[in-house]
């Protein structure tokens, strides 16, 4: 079952950091890929580290929404059980925004 649906959580995964915005791609690089601080991005960005730190929180729930959206389109579950699977192949996937920006 894991390896049945890897590759379409990879695929829903990559989807949906592709539908950020330009500037929510660039923070999540910044924060996951170049370890910036929120403090950091905050200067960065002349925003109080608050504001930085409410920015990449709604852009990584931004990739998860949409990440199940897609999963939801493909496979027609229920909430309950497209949560369920999700456990079961979380275990196994090797995607991380890190990885996945760093590929860009």
């Amino acid at each position: 079952m894991k390896a049945r649906y890897r590759a379409e959580y990879k695929q829903a995964f990559a989807s949906a950091l592709a539908s950020l915005g330009d500037r929510d791609r660039t923070l999540l690089a910044q924060y996951h890929v170049d370890g910036l601080t929120i403090d950091q991005l905050g200067a960065l960005y002349g925003v109080h580290r608050v504001t930085a730190s409410r920015w990449v929180l709604a852009a990584q729930a931004h990739v998860r929404r949409r990440m199940f959206e897609i999963l939801d389109q493909r496979f027609g579950l229920s909430p309950a059980e497209l949560q369920s699977l999700t456990e079961i192949v979380r275990s196994q996937l090797s995607l991380t925004i890190t990885r996945a920006m760093t590929k860009r």
